[in-house]
């Protein structure tokens, strides 16, 4: 069954409110993992095991954001063969498609599912071998389904090739030898352009309209280090994000100037395992790893020279190494991770349509989205401002209750004109990087009212 974890369990307004992390724990190890994005199925995911053994399980599991539990349906639960290497809902905000899921082992799977209430099943549409020459295929190590051009899906494999399928006519439309070696991942940037990354340490682009050549964006710096994952940036085709096997480093590119990052993402303590783009922004991405932590980077700055390298602006610490990370495209303020037998659905502060913040009178002040460094400064202010009143400050953040303290939880000083933050934790999120805040003579005169001052 699913669970809630609640910090906020006491007082009537707490309990009017739901904790932002959900937690479900399946009855085996998690690996694949996928958000719908269908509109009206905003909180359903599907995820599937990694078991020793030929018959495997997928669960569809859907976040009742009425009672918070995250329940999976029986009637949408099917055995797999082989653990699924990946998962991903027809890409289909609309509705206008049949509602598909798509699962790679060792043959490319489409699984249509029945969820009305006069059928709930799920039945394998499609079984798709890409080795035309044998009834067996080699293992499919990823695959991609097109955004733009739903009836294309792009599968990697062991045996070193890319795979084009025409999901609607059940026929390859394309098979190239992509690398030297195994090829770990492939993603779509564009209706006919992919990108792939192997074990012979590679990123190569591929354009359908000229099958006969690619371009080696980058090559890892040690021979033959194999890529493992690769995600390209949707909201901006120019930058793509690739991980190194075994490393804690995470590389992102700039398809216009090859084979050098434009900036690499150090602060993982452990091996980087999955990453994903911001669904709704070009310059957000969010990585995991083995230090089971989950971090959001921003990325607005990259190409300027940072001294001691970028720091992420937001940390979540899970509860061990985190193995998939999943950003809601339909519900974007939403992250989703596995580790060991859980799943958590993570509600990232950062991209709220507003913030609602209230003090010790209960006087609401409704205020409209900022970026993150405006939130801590906001929040910050109303600490400040209301230290004369009560050494506690209550802030309905995304829909849960913080209780910040002031002089706990966030360590600053005032220096010159601004506000210095060497470190600040609301309830599961941790600011990682150091930030100073430029405070406008408004705001200092509201903070010498209450004795603070600003110089």
């Amino acid at each position: 069954m699913g669970a809630i974890s609640d910090p906020n369990q006491d007082g009537s307004d707490e309990q009017q409110l739901r904790s932002e992390i959900y937690t479900y724990e399946a009855p085996w190890h998690i690996y694949a993992m996928n958000w719908s994005v269908r509109r009206d199925k905003k909180y359903r995911l599907a995820i599937s095991s990694l078991l020793e053994q030929y018959p495997n399980r997928v669960e569809i599991v859907q976040l009742d954001d009425s009672t918070g539990e995250i329940r999976p349906d029986p009637a949408l639960s099917f055995d797999h063969p082989y653990p699924p290497t990946k998962l991903i809902f027809v890409p289909d905000k609309d509705c206008q498609r049949p509602d598909l899921l798509a699962s790679s082992s060792d043959f490319l799977r489409l699984w249509q599912i029945s969820d009305s209430d006069s059928s709930r099943r799920v039945e394998l549409k499609s079984l798709l071998n890409n080795n035309r020459n044998s009834e067996f295929s080699g293992p499919l190590t990823s695959f991609d389904w097109n955004e733009a051009e739903p009836r294309r899906i792009g599968t990697s494999s062991i045996d070193t090739t890319c795979t084009i399928w025409d999901i609607e006519k059940e026929v390859v439309d394309t098979q190239l030898i992509a690398h030297d070696k195994e090829v770990y991942d492939i993603a779509w940037g564009g209706v006919g352009v992919f990108a792939s990354v192997s074990a012979d340490g590679s990123v190569r682009v591929f354009d359908l309209r000229d099958k006969e050549h690619s371009t080696i964006i980058y090559e890892s710096s040690e021979p033959d280090t194999p890529l493992v994952r690769l995600g390209w940036n949707k909201q901006d085709p120019r930058y793509m994000a690739t991980i190194i096997m075994d490393s804690s480093k995470v590389v992102v590119l700039d398809i216009r100037f090859p084979t050098l990052p434009v900036v690499e993402l150090q602060r993982h303590q452990a091996g980087v395992n999955a990453i994903a783009w911001a669904p709704h922004s070009s310059c957000h991405i969010c990585t995991a790893g083995d230090d089971s932590q989950a971090l959001i980077w921003d990325l607005s700055s990259m190409g300027q020279p940072v001294e001691g390298g970028l720091d992420p602006i937001l940390a979540y610490t899970a509860g061990a190494e985190i193995e998939q990370l999943q950003w809601s495209y339909s519900q974007p303020d939403w992250v989703a991770i596995a580790f060991s037998n859980k799943l958590q659905i993570l509600r990232c502060y950062y991209y709220n349509a507003e913030l609602v913040v209230a003090s010790i009178r209960f006087n609401t002040v409704k205020l409209p989205a900022t970026p993150a460094i405006d939130y801590v400064k906001m929040i910050l202010l109303i600490v400040l401002m209301n230290t004369s009143l009560s050494n506690t400050v209550k802030v309905l953040l995304c829909g849960m209750i913080f209780h910040i303290s002031h002089g706990w939880g966030i360590d600053w000083k005032a220096k010159g004109s601004g506000i210095h933050i060497h470190h600040l934790v609301i309830g599961s999120i941790e600011l990682k990087s150091p930030l100073v805040l430029q405070i406008t003579e408004r705001e200092a005169s509201q903070c010498a009212r209450v004795g603070i001052a600003i110089k």
